[in-house]
């Protein structure tokens, strides 16, 4: 099993996001994972939600400023300010309020707010089939406004396909939330985004390990962060942001 950074789990008594990649063998039992808060404030049960376990979502961190503050930083002061700004961002765009009143901090019920994603629907129609369209895809990157925003890379198509449509989501909020931004007026090109790729290969390296045979390889420059996650010599994702 593949979990994978950003990912949300829903309840408990608070909602979570994996701070980092995790590859979980079978018959594994039990596995220790990184994991922040993204709803601040609530340390109880909300409505019928079971205090003892976590239920799976489609969501997952959407935004740089959320992805670099939980993975690189792993501040939870961070990632709770930036829950803030995505949600008042959201909130402008959209024209409207993006909070669910049962818990107003918390991302996973911003995300699943009728608002952000009737916004998400168009895009996702639209986007969703070009990928499953072709075949031996094990990537995408995304560029908004023009400019090359992150990249996420995978060993199989077979992986990728799984994750697509969460990682489309995620990408397509974020586009929602950055729609005020200066916008270049050409799209991004291929050069540009393999000049973007390039960029976090070329940072300056830092090693953590995850846990038994899993490494996390770090590599940050001034324009990008590349997370490297490998099991053995085995390269399970590469994800790229740009800051």
């Amino acid at each position: 099993m593949f979990a994978q950074a950003g990912d949300i789990v829903k309840g408990g008594t608070q909602d979570r996001t994996l701070g980092n990649d995790t590859i979980i063998a079978g018959r594994s039992g039990k596995v220790r994972v990184n994991v922040f808060c993204v709803e601040s404030g609530r340390s109880a049960p909300r409505g019928v939600e079971s205090p003892s376990y976590f239920n799976g979502s489609e969501s997952a961190l959407a935004g740089n400023e959320l992805k670099l503050a939980a993975r690189r930083d792993k501040d939870q002061g961070k990632v709770w300010a930036a829950v803030r700004r995505m949600q008042i961002a959201l909130r402008s765009n959209l024209q409207g309020e993006v909070e669910d009143r049962r818990s107003p901090t918390s991302l996973q019920l911003t995300l699943e707010h009728p608002r952000v994603r009737g916004a998400m629907e168009g895009p996702l129609g639209k986007l969703l089939p070009c990928a499953r369209a072709e075949k031996n895809v094990i990537g995408f990157a995304v560029a908004i406004n023009g400019r090359p925003s992150s990249a996420d890379i995978y060993p199989s198509a077979d992986l990728f396909g799984k994750l697509w449509e969460r990682q489309l989501r995620t990408s397509i909020i974020e586009a929602v939330a950055r729609k005020g931004e200066a916008m270049i007026s050409t799209p991004a090109t291929p050069n540009e985004v393999a000049v973007f790729l390039a960029n976090g290969r070329d940072g300056w390296p830092n090693t953590s390990v995850l846990g038994g045979d899993q490494v996390e390889l770090r590599m940050e420059s001034n324009e990008a962060v590349l997370f490297e996650t490998r099991r053995g010599e085995w390269v399970w994702r590469q994800s790229y942001v740009a800051k």
